[in-house]
């Protein structure tokens, strides 16, 4: 009678290993790679190529049994660990490289420009003696500190940071290098001993509890409004929004705000509080010929409209759990009055 032998088809390895390694600048990380295989098959591990300061290790046989991890900049990578076998088969899984720069303490860091610095409630406001033309005492972002540690929200001893800068565009926030200033006792003093970052440096660097992102005005034409309108200085001047140019400043305002949120995101455990944008000075426009800047008026409100929708449509596309939308109008309206706190409530419809 005819013997049947059936094959035992070859299985996979079996492959432990961390899903996330999460390690401060200069700290030394270190994870080991378990495989193993079903059908005692040797049993090789490979792993991909991750940020510098990244390196498999190895045993005394030269095999690789995990890696170290020592890095250098704050930030995300993912690194890819395989294990295969002789006959083809394997497993695979990723492993979330995390490296943030130590948090020392609650601190809340503004960045942005000339609105979230303190400049622009009006035109006549001081800009003595920092070149970012800051007035920490009566931004918007101080305010929301003072409120945050009053309510108990940040520590009693939270420290506030300012890095926007007036004549920042949202690009800027990865070019500029800017200096910081301190809130101490009511004056702004300077930063010691750092020296002039880009404000996402800053961020990445300072990897503070809070983040209030305000821009906008200098990337869709609120400042200079003559990029995107056409003005008719006669004895009834006109105001006309060219809404190609005005879109495509749009556009261009969206992506690099995506990118510079998703970069904070990534390089910091911070909360980030995005403002919408309202700019009080815009009744009195440069680059507007004519009309005292009353035409301009007339059509402000389209320029605020359509940048807040933008702003609110990068909000939605982020974690809800680590980004808010703050209604800034509002807020600024309190600070324009020295009246009530800002507010730092979460726009209608986000959770």
């Amino acid at each position: 009678m005819p013997t049947t032998v059936t094959a035992i088809p070859n299985r996979p390895p079996v492959l432990r290993v961390a899903r996330e390694a999460r390690a401060e600048l200069g700290q030394v990380w270190t994870e080991g790679v378990v495989a193993s295989d079903p059908d005692g098959d040797i049993v090789t591990i490979r792993i991909g190529d991750g940020p510098e300061g990244f390196r498999p290790t190895t045993d005394g046989r030269g095999r690789i049994d995990g890696f170290e991890w020592e890095p250098v900049e704050p930030g995300e990578w993912t690194v890819t660990i395989s294990a295969s076998d002789p006959g083809g088969q394997s497993a695979s899984s990723d492993v979330l490289l995390v490296a943030r720069s130590r948090r020392d303490g609650d601190l809340l860091l503004a960045l942005g420009d000339s609105l979230a610095a303190g400049f622009g409630r009006d035109r006549t406001d001081l800009l003595d003696p920092d070149e970012c033309g800051r007035l920490e005492s009566v931004s918007y972002p101080a305010r929301t500190f003072a409120t945050l540690v009053d309510a108990g929200s940040l520590a009693p001893d939270a420290r506030f940071l300012m890095a926007a800068c007036g004549g920042s565009g949202t690009d800027s926030l990865f070019t500029r290098e800017v200096s910081v200033t301190v809130l101490d006792g009511g004056q702004a003093a300077e930063q010691e001993d750092v020296g002039s970052l880009t404000q996402l440096e800053w961020a990445g660097l300072l990897n503070p509890t809070i983040v209030t992102v305000t821009v906008g005005a200098d990337d869709v034409g609120l400042v200079e409004p003559g990029r995107v309108i056409d003005a008719d200085a006669g004895d009834e001047p006109q105001v006309a929004i060219d809404a190609g140019k005005l879109e495509k400043e749009l556009a261009e305002c969206e992506a690099a705000l995506f990118e510079l949120l998703v970069a904070l995101l990534t390089q910091t455990d911070a909360h980030i509080a995005l403002t919408t944008y309202y700019d009080p000075t815009a009744a009195d426009p440069i680059g507007v010929p004519g009309c005292a800047g009353a035409c301009f008026r007339e059509v402000s409100r389209t320029f605020h409209t359509a940048l807040n929708e933008r702003i609110r449509d990068v909000a939605a596309r982020l974690p809800g759990a680590r980004t808010s939308v703050v209604g800034f109008d509002d807020a600024f309206t309190s600070l324009g009055t020295g009246g009530q706190s800002a507010h730092c409530a979460r726009d209608a419809g986000r959770e």
